[in-house]
């Protein structure tokens, strides 16, 4: 997922981009971002969960967009250095995360912008558009969940156990995490979607798509083995967007050249 030569590219990044920190106002939350370009559209991007700035997964958006965009990329709550180091899992996990990203966005005196959402973020991006409707233009999302399957529920089980994560992956957590905080992440999240189920049910978020007016482009992998294609379909049938699907496209989205032809593109088209 992160070969060396992605991770010396991204160290070359930051030592040009400085993480800022910021307090989120009235809450105990500050949360550490990063701002790259400083012209044409805002666009915010979300991350998948304990991803976060100090990893390499999205320095070829922030290169390829950044050069005629203004990129935020931020570290959502409990995730890399944003403060404190600590999930809360307990009622709409992705509702409570929206809100922070929408006062997130306020503190930083942003007026109109575009989302792009990973893995976690995509839902989480999915959410902030049904929020702050006036202000989101468009949306792009990878990797998001639709329903709460037992498929999904089963995948989410096998993950309490970190030796259970790709080993590449796991390596890389380790180097900014305690593994113990990884594993109780990864159980607390697979305890909040069920509860997220039992509460809701199965289209816990069917009620919030359609809020969204946003335009949206559903990114999926053929080759993805985490989320299958059927969340794709959900939620751009959902949200009257569309979906596109990239060939041999693995839920890491190794294949970054191909999405950001497709998401540059679905950007340049006119708001409908």
């Amino acid at each position: 997922m992160f070969s060396k030569i992605t991770v010396t590219i991204y160290l070359m990044l930051l030592s040009i981009i400085a993480s800022e920190k910021i307090k989120i106002p009235e809450t105990e939350l500050t949360i550490n971002y990063i701002k790259y370009g400083s012209s044409g559209k805002t666009i915010l991007l979300l991350t998948g969960t304990l991803c976060c700035i100090q990893m390499a997964h999205l320095d070829s958006q922030l290169n390829f967009f950044g050069k005629e965009n203004t990129i935020i990329q931020m570290d959502l709550p409990g995730f890399g250095d944003s403060l404190p180091r600590k999930r809360d899992y307990s009622s709409n996990f992705y509702e409570t995360d929206a809100d922070i990203v929408v006062k997130f966005m306020e503190a930083l005196n942003i007026g109109e912008y575009l989302l792009m959402g990973f893995g976690y973020g995509a839902n989480v991006a999915l959410y902030v558009a049904a929020k702050d409707i006036k202000k989101i233009k468009k949306v792009v999302v990878w990797g998001g969940k639709a329903k709460i399957t037992e498929e999904v529920l089963t995948k989410a089980d096998k993950l309490r156990d970190p030796q259970n994560w790709t080993q590449d992956v796991l390596k890389v957590m380790k180097q900014i995490y305690e593994e113990t905080y990884i594993e109780e992440v990864a159980n607390k999240y697979a305890d909040g979607l069920l509860r997220l189920k039992n509460e809701f049910g199965e289209e816990f978020f069917k009620d919030k798509l359609n809020f969204i007016e946003a335009s949206t482009l559903v990114l999926h992998g053929s080759s993805d083995d985490h989320v299958s294609m059927e969340h794709a379909v959900y939620i751009a049938k959902n949200v009257k967007g569309r979906t596109e699907v990239i060939k041999n496209g693995t839920h890491d989205l190794q294949e970054a050249e191909e999405f950001n032809s497709i998401v540059a593109h679905f950007l340049l088209e006119e708001h409908s």
